[in-house]
């Protein structure tokens, strides 16, 4: 089995999977081997999705005192994203922005998660391969941690409404009207919670 080390030297930076998503909206494809217009108009959409996060994310101030606080510890941060993925196009922008913040204690990669499926399959949700995955490691590659693929409350609104047998369609409607009332604030209070964890 391949190691952290590995798979962080297969990531690419935060600028290099914004050019690639570009690429991919102009030439009218998506990543992966499901081509269909459907998932291409997902990409497309979640391009317009991640640029609305870039704009409007504003650092919590308990995250901010806990990553110039000194005694924190620097991260590396491994993200497992597709541009495909609706919740991805709302929290990586926002990891992204608060690693773009904070260089000094966040090291950012993202890894596509149908490159290699290996990495992906060690962190299984309800045993699909749910993403994004945020993998956390210390400066030596040890795994400290993840979170994904959404907020806990996010979470359990999917949950809720599998249960109730919506459609797929109506289930992401809803799960982006919940992104936009909540801002980015949701994942911002667990990463205080995953990071003060860490220091322990």
């Amino acid at each position: 089995m391949k190691d952290f080390k590995y798979w962080w030297s297969q990531g690419m930076t935060w600028e290099a999977y914004n050019v690639m998503f570009e690429e991919l909206i102009q030439q009218g494809k998506t990543t992966g081997s499901d081509q269909s217009e459907e998932m291409v108009a997902y990409t497309k959409l979640n391009g317009h999705r991640m640029k609305r996060v870039e704009k409007t994310f504003k650092i919590d101030i308990y995250l901010h005192d806990l990553l110039i606080d000194p005694n924190t510890k620097p991260l590396k941060l491994l993200v497992i994203s597709e541009p495909w993925c609706g919740d991805a196009s709302q929290s990586v922008p926002a990891i992204a922005e608060i690693a773009r913040l904070y260089p000094e204690k966040i090291d950012l990669k993202i890894i596509l998660r149908d490159t290699d499926t290996e990495l992906i399959d060690q962190f299984l949700t309800n045993k699909g391969r749910a993403i994004p995955i945020f993998l956390f490691l210390d400066g030596h590659f040890n795994l400290l941690g993840h979170w994904g693929p959404r907020p806990k409350e996010a979470q359990a609104q999917v949950m809720e409404l599998k249960a109730l047998y919506v459609s797929h369609e109506e289930m992401v409607e809803n799960l982006m009207v919940w992104y936009a009332k909540d801002k980015s604030q949701s994942i911002q209070n667990e990463l205080v919670e995953l990071i003060k964890g860490f220091n322990n």
